[in-house]
């Protein structure tokens, strides 16, 4: 299997045009703290689970579909509830249906994100979360 669910979306993301840079403002894995090398306003990229492999069409030989549930969170500034909310909806937007390169499937889970509430740093917190399915 040579999918990489999470880098896959934080390439997509961060060639769709929002201003994200992986490494600057767009992370691979789970959320963490802001310190001087991650900023308080940032997206974090993270699997989250997926149904198990089902076999494709022929059974065994032809390979399986598989699919990742991959969380997309984005934070915001201390106080700051619009501007994150307004990354949420741009994310959310690039990547239903998107295509993506060796996926078949790319379907946003709901139609608006997913308000998380403040942080301990009392900074807004949004989710979007997507499916993506291919055969391996």
């Amino acid at each position: 299997m040579t999918q990489d669910p999470e880098s896959d979306v934080a390439t997509f993301l961060a060639g769709a045009g929002l201003s994200l840079v992986v490494g600057t403002n767009l992370f691979k894995g789970p959320v963490r703290p802001a310190s001087d090398v991650i900023p308080q306003a940032c997206v974090f990229v993270r699997v989250d689970a997926g149904a198990e492999p089902e076999p494709y069409l022929g059974g065994r030989t032809t390979g399986s579909v598989y699919e990742a549930d991959v969380e997309v969170l984005i934070r915001g500034e201390p106080d700051r509830y619009d501007a994150p909310r307004q990354v949420a909806r741009a994310v959310l937007v690039a990547l239903q249906k998107a295509s993506l390169p060796g996926y078949f499937s790319c379907v946003v889970a709901q139609s608006q994100p997913d308000y998380l509430d403040q942080d301990d740093n009392q900074c807004h917190e949004f989710a979007v979360d997507v499916t993506l399915s291919w055969v391996a």
